[in-house]
């Protein structure tokens, strides 16, 4: 049965509405890809940025980490065009010349993989590597990341858990629907390098032998937002499920609630976990599990039900977090809600066993911690679902 899924999860990626037993996928993101990558690269800060800092009914890369205007030193790169084979790292060589598909930092080294993107076609390739941009700028709502996926505008928006179609009538009826969110995920590899303050101002760097236990410095997996048309002033709510979270131990234990809280003061609220069933997650079929270990190419899908997200919000609403909360009163009707954008996030933040530093704070462990993560995403997709 799982292998049935499978099979038709790849059958899905090519945009056809199949069933699979009594199972129905449609799928919400474009089938047709992107004849060319030169404009899909961009920089900025999600919801202080027009637009959310992303391109509109497109699919993108959003650079969160090097943007020109909020730090110094050479962060202009992200219009840079990068020819060395990133794939070394990411795992995924793109057609050559690679710099059709590739931005990055200049001068680049392959040896030392300075940081890079990919884009081409519904593959996408990121290095993260914090041995090229300063550690005292500040990104919005999270640490250093990577952002592929697709944004509509809001003429062009899905409904989220509701679908318009016809019954065996012919008559038109609203059905409602599950969120997929699906793709192939790979984490080839990541450092962490920890530094100790040298009498002469420079630092002597150690190179940590299981970066992966450590608790917080790397993650990658699948995000959207969500907007309640029923209350326009409120933010979007945002989803996140990792299919790699460092520190999360050997063997991840599923909780049975989902994490929610918020980004920044007066900022976004989101819901977030592992590959499982959570009260604000499902999982029907999935090749792979939340993980703190590197793994190569491997499916994953998770599904968001209306009850799941019913739930989300009654916890939501229910918040007391002070004067630093966001504001809540979101509607508890999952038909209230649109799709805004999708995708993968790659992020690492400054952390080491010493812990987590903000900017060049004393006593904190940046910015004596320098992280690098590589990362790979193909055909990723939102879809709704619906068992019959």
């Amino acid at each position: 049965m799982q292998s049935m899924k499978y099979l038709f999860a790849c059958m899905s990626m090519l945009g056809f509405q199949v069933a699979a037993g009594a199972e129905i996928f449609t799928q919400l993101t474009p089938t047709t890809c992107p004849s060319s990558s030169s404009n899909l690269f961009t920089t900025g800060q999600q919801y202080v940025d027009p637009g959310n800092g992303v391109l509109q009914d497109s699919w993108s890369m959003l650079v969160r980490w090097q943007d020109g205007a909020k730090t110094i030193g050479n962060t202009g790169w992200i219009s840079s065009l990068l020819d060395y084979n990133a794939g070394t790292y990411t795992g995924y060589t793109p057609p050559s010349p690679y710099y059709q598909w590739q931005r990055g930092y200049q001068p680049e080294s392959q040896a030392a993989a300075t940081p890079g993107v990919q884009l081409h076609c519904f593959d996408a390739g990121m290095i993260l590597n914090s041995w090229y941009t300063p550690h005292n700028q500040s990104v919005v709502g999270g640490g250093f990341n990577d952002i592929y996926g697709y944004a509509w505008s809001s003429a062009a928006q899905h409904w989220a858990f509701t679908q318009l179609t016809f019954n065996s009538s012919g008559q038109p009826v609203w059905v409602s629907k599950e969120l997929v969110l699906q793709g192939t995920l790979s984490v080839p590899a990541m450092n962490v390098f920890s530094g100790t303050l040298q009498s002469n101002g420079t630092y002597s760097w150690t190179q940590s032998p299981n970066p992966n236990a450590l608790n917080g410095p790397g993650q990658f997996g699948f995000f959207a937002y969500l907007v309640d048309t029923t209350h326009p002033s409120l933010h979007p709510i945002a989803l996140v499920f990792d299919a790699f979270a460092t520190g999360v131990g050997a063997s991840y234990s599923c909780p049975t609630k989902g994490s929610v809280s918020y980004d920044y003061a007066n900022g976004v609220w989101f819901g977030s976990g592992g590959f499982c069933n959570t009260d604000i997650s499902t999982v029907r079929y999935t090749a792979g599990l939340t993980t703190q270990n590197f793994f190569g190419p491997t499916f994953y899908r998770i599904h968001v039900t209306p009850q799941n997200w019913i739930n989300l919000i009654n916890r939501i609403n229910s918040s007391t977090c002070g004067a630093n909360c966001p504001a809540t009163g979101y509607s508890t009707n999952p038909s209230s809600y649109k799709l805004q954008y999708m995708g993968v996030i790659a992020e690492t933040d400054l952390c080491d066993s010493r812990g987590c530093g903000s900017g060049s704070t004393a006593g904190t462990a940046n910015p004596q911690v320098n992280v690098g993560l590589a990362t790979r995403a193909s055909n990723v997709a939102a879809f709704w679902y619906s068992p019959n």
